[in-house]
């Protein structure tokens, strides 16, 4: 669910909006101020915001499981540590309902669970942190783009130079 939400939804779309933004109002722009001047300049401006506004909520829930998951490792890890392979960890009662398969589970199935989850927090956290990053740039980028009298900004170069008044796009098999 964090891949689609946080960072194809937010940090890429937001990136991708941000950019479309930016170069539709420096190719549109003929005074040298960089202002939001426009209804639409607004409109565009606050659906970034909301972006940034859910995003933040995205990145809320992810603190939660990580602290979750750390509360869960303080009370766990001793036994998970301590368990043997084979000893016996849990049986659970059947209720007759067969919606059990097992009979019990083993410090071996602790360790795998413990494990597998263990995997899956630090998966969510370096996707956290790599969505986090395009978002800043995002934000940077947008931040840079009223500073820069061409509207566009780049990290390695910094601001670009103006599009000269009679520049037009081409297709390149013309």
């Amino acid at each position: 669910r964090m891949f689609f939400v946080l960072f194809l939804k937010q940090a890429v779309q937001m990136n991708l909006q941000i950019t479309l933004f930016n170069a539709g109002r420096a190719a549109a722009q003929e005074e040298a101020s960089f202002q939001l001047t426009s209804f639409q300049d607004w409109v565009e401006t606050l659906s970034i915001v909301g972006l940034l506004v859910t995003t933040l909520a995205e990145i809320v829930d992810a603190i939660i499981l990580a602290w979750a998951f750390l509360q869960l490792r303080k009370d766990v890890v001793g036994k998970v540590d301590s368990i043997g392979h084979d000893e016996i960890y849990a049986n659970p009662h059947n209720d007759g309902t067969n919606y059990l398969k097992r009979e019990s589970f083993t410090g071996k199935d602790l360790k795998e669970l413990y494990r597998a989850t263990k995997q899956s927090v630090v998966k969510m956290l370096m996707l956290v942190s790599c969505s986090i990053f395009l978002i800043l740039y995002a934000v940077v980028k947008f931040r840079f783009a009223f500073s820069c009298e061409s509207g566009l900004w780049q990290y390695s170069v910094g601001c670009l130079k103006k599009l000269p008044r009679n520049y037009t796009c081409s297709i390149a098999a013309e």
